[in-house]
């Protein structure tokens, strides 16, 4: 809901974070339960399970980042 996702803006940008996976479970009365904040973030389940393989994208793009820097100086 907007009004979590607010609050959880709010709460990365009063840490000084731009990237952070967060934990949170919905229980019985279907409220947004806060569990933690990994600062790094995590997406090993996602490039898993989803076969997003968001972890190697990353890895191309940095890459791809990198030599172009490389290439500027």
């Amino acid at each position: 809901p907007t009004s979590v996702e607010i609050k959880l803006q709010k709460m990365l940008q009063h840490l000084d974070l731009n990237c952070a996976s967060i934990d949170m479970i919905i229980d019985n009365n279907d409220n947004y339960v806060f569990l933690e904040i990994n600062a790094t973030g995590q997406f090993t389940y996602h490039s898993v399970f989803n076969n997003t393989y968001l972890d190697k994208e990353i890895a191309l793009s940095l890459k791809t980042l990198y030599e172009s820097y490389e290439k500027q100086n």
